[in-house]
């Protein structure tokens, strides 16, 4: 038994998604709401709809905060069906509490569009309970974020973006579902479906990666995400200002109550939103990077070392004149030693498919990109 929980914020597209899985599968939806109000009816409490939220409160107050998933289980275990649907994931803890009883046969789906796109369609559908005001709908999204979803979503296994038309959202959703639930039918053979390309981008400080990035960006219209900006963008949406203390707190925050690969996945839901079929990661530096990523993509993605002699690194690092940087090369060295010792930098970059030298010129560091491209059939 599959089971697939969608998560995503409002107006997102998770009805749809699950209307597209559900007409191919015929897959069963088990409600988290409803497993609420079972637990309701057996305490032998009235008025459900009424009472509903202030009950499941006070439920995760007790029992934890993966306390509705749980209720969820006995459902879905008298199902006889290959595929099951959870709808109604709010937080990360539920999240783990499926995943610690149904393992690798549980997959957390996220549907992303942009908050534009979804106050559009929420003002559209005309439901009474949807925000008519960008304001209103402002104040759902922090309710929800409040609650965790924004957690949820970013821990998500796979993704899908869903800015285009509801044809769009169709051949990708039987994308994910030939790949994690051999079906699909007919309707993928009219799916176009265009090769993606990821680029793990590595290197030790001052090789030149972002050199790469742009390049790639400028000329060959890749989409450039970079692991230390979806750190920033967490400590900005908190409200916080952006310095060094701030993002090391959070980024141990995250990995510590989420799991090492919580940046992983979160930059791997980013590329498979994209709309972009080009997309560089910038940042890759430790053998987990590279497993995670190679696992996700497999040979839709190729990393890249991008490598200087360590004197003209140190020597370019200087002349940035960042605060705090080893200021003879000796300490430069034994800073890139201790790295090592710590993270295995130097076997996360043995495990690259293709290298480039930047000890020289840019023109050069360019033309090794373009060969590189040319390598990749993108040019």
């Amino acid at each position: 038994m599959k089971l697939i929980a969608i998560t995503g914020m409002p107006g997102s597209g998770k009805g749809e998604v699950q209307k597209i899985i559900c007409e191919r599968t015929k897959a069963p939806v088990v409600m988290m709401s409803h497993a609420v109000e079972e637990d309701m009816r057996a305490k032998g409490v009235t008025d459900i709809n009424s009472n509903i939220r202030e009950y499941a409160t006070e439920l995760r107050k007790k029992h934890g905060k993966g306390v509705v998933a749980e209720l969820c289980f006995p459902m879905i275990d008298k199902l006889e069906s290959d595929v099951v649907i959870i709808d109604g994931i709010r937080a990360p803890d539920e999240v783990k509490a499926f995943k610690r009883k149904y393992g690798d046969d549980f997959i957390l789906l996220s549907v992303h569009a942009s908050p534009e796109t979804r106050f559009e369609r929420l003002k559209a559908r005309g439901k009474s309970w949807d925000m008519q005001s960008i304001d209103e709908f402002r104040g759902r999204d922090n309710k929800e974020l409040s609650w965790g979803l924004g957690e949820a979503i970013a821990i998500a296994d796979q993704s899908v973006a869903n800015e285009g038309t509801v044809d769009e959202l169709r051949g990708k959703v039987l994308d994910f579902m030939k790949n994690n639930l051999n079906a699909g039918g007919k309707d993928k053979e009219t799916h176009e479906v265009l090769k993606m390309q990821v680029i793990g981008l590595m290197g030790s400080i001052g090789a030149g990666k972002g050199a790469v990035s742009d390049y790639l960006h400028n000329d060959y219209g890749f989409e450039v995400i970079t692991m230390g900006d979806l750190v920033r963008e967490e400590i900005v949406e908190q409200g916080l200002e952006v310095t060094r203390d701030n993002l090391d707190k959070l980024s141990k925050e995250r990995t510590s109550k989420f799991g090492l690969e919580y940046w992983m996945k979160k930059a791997a839901n980013r590329i498979e939103s994209s709309e972009s079929k080009r997309v560089v990661i910038d940042g890759i530096r430790y053998p987990l990077d590279v497993e995670f990523f190679k696992k996700r993509f497999g040979d839709k993605i190729t990393f890249v070392l991008v490598d200087a002699d360590p004197k003209i690194r140190f020597e370019r690092m200087m002349s940035r004149g960042r605060p705090g940087f080893p200021d003879t090369f000796e300490k430069f060295q034994e800073h890139e030693r201790r790295q090592d010792g710590l993270f295995s930098v130097s076997k996360a970059f043995a495990m690259a498919d293709h290298r480039m030298d930047n000890s020289n010129t840019f023109e050069e560091l360019y033309e090794q990109v373009d060969r590189f491209v040319k390598l990749l059939g993108l040019d």
